[in-house]
């Protein structure tokens, strides 16, 4: 064997490892917050945010995630993909963008890369005219962090801008789906959505908890009373739909998704 096909066949080799790492690496940021965890959201009843992603696409369909690395080195590893999935998929036959808490993942808080993330999925919703769909499930902003969340002109604020910007200027169909604690500033993203489902049992949406109500004025409240699903459909006004489950929360997201207007037919046969 010549010196070059030597070269040739090490230059392979090392390229084939180098993928193979980074597969490894995909599949460890993919598992979020470990199998522990994983569990931990299933006893409660609930879906991680990747089964929900899968439950919600269509069957056979590709999902494009976007910055699956994000932070994956930061925190000493404590932060996957930045405790948010963000991507975009077809629903019903339609291209959305999902945008997905991961609440294996420090309970769904959001770090300071958390916020591009969101913005970039927000982005290209606006630049590309589809809907979105968030599916929350979020104990609210990391708060040793929250130095590096809120500051500037490209902080956790302009999420909420662009709420506005695509409900009342570009409309932008945008679909919130409250599935488990949605708490302080990340309340403001679906309450600026334009339908919000909450799901029954699970799902609790307020600026504060019942354990900040106690410390502060001494009430005791719970959950339901303060922001559950119920009381934000029938008594605030704040939410619109209650979803028995995480399954028919999914199925009624999907039935609002079908009433927009279907994708060019160029556009359907390549959405694979």
């Amino acid at each position: 064997m010549s010196m070059n096909a030597v070269e040739e066949q090490a230059r392979i080799a090392h390229m084939r490892h180098l993928v193979e790492n980074l597969r490894h690496l995909e599949a460890r940021v993919r598992a979020g917050g470990g199998a522990e965890r994983v569990a931990k959201q299933h006893k409660a009843g609930k879906m991680t945010a990747r089964e929900r992603i899968a439950g919600l696409v269509d069957a056979g369909s590709r999902f494009l995630e976007i910055g699956l690395l994000v932070a994956y080195d930061l925190y000493d590893g404590t932060a996957p993909a930045a405790g948010v999935v963000t991507g975009v998929g077809w629903v019903a036959g339609r291209p959305v963008v999902l945008v997905a808490n991961d609440a294996t993942v420090k309970a769904g808080a959001w770090w300071p890369e958390t916020i591009p993330k969101i913005l970039r999925a927000q982005e290209v919703a606006m630049r590309n005219r589809i809907p979105i769909v968030y599916l929350v499930d979020s104990a609210g902003v990391n708060l040793p962090y929250q130095d590096g969340i809120f500051p500037g002109q490209y902080g956790a604020g302009r999420i909420f801008y662009y709420n506005s910007l695509m409900r009342r200027k570009l409309r932008i169909p945008q679909i919130a789906a409250v599935m488990g604690p949605c708490i302080a500033g990340g309340a403001y993203l679906p309450a600026l959505s334009d339908v919000i489902i909450m799901v029954e049992g699970t799902s609790f949406m307020g600026l504060g908890g019942p354990n900040l109500v106690k410390g502060a004025t001494g009430q005791t409240i719970d959950s339901e009373g303060l922001g559950g699903a119920h009381l934000h459909t029938a008594t605030s006004g704040v939410a619109h739909y209650v979803a028995k489950d995480d399954a028919a929360c999914l199925e009624m997201i999907r039935a609002r998704v079908r009433r927009f207007r279907a994708p060019p037919a160029r556009l359907r046969r390549c959405g694979c």
